[in-house]
């Protein structure tokens, strides 16, 4: 098998035709490649976006067993107050 050109993975995506026409003005503007220009858009987005986690089925449960217990806190707390 011979060595990719690219040590970055590619990926297919279709995008609408207006879409890639303002990327490739915003591009453009930047003095940078379409490729560049997503990826940098990409970046952007990750980072902006990078509070939220997708969750595996074993972190959803010790979230839900955490929260439970602040509750029953709260409740007796509550309770105590009366």
């Amino acid at each position: 098998m011979s060595e990719r050109a690219y040590k970055h993975p590619q990926v297919n995506l279709r995008l609408p035709l207006e879409i890639k026409e303002r990327m490739t003005e915003i591009a453009d503007a930047n003095n940078r490649s379409l490729n560049a220009e997503m990826v940098a858009a990409l970046e952007a987005w990750t980072v902006k976006n990078k509070h939220i986690q997708a969750l595996d089925l074993a972190s959803l449960a010790e979230r839900l067993i955490a929260l439970e217990f602040e509750v029953e806190t709260i409740k007796s707390m509550h309770g105590k107050e009366k």
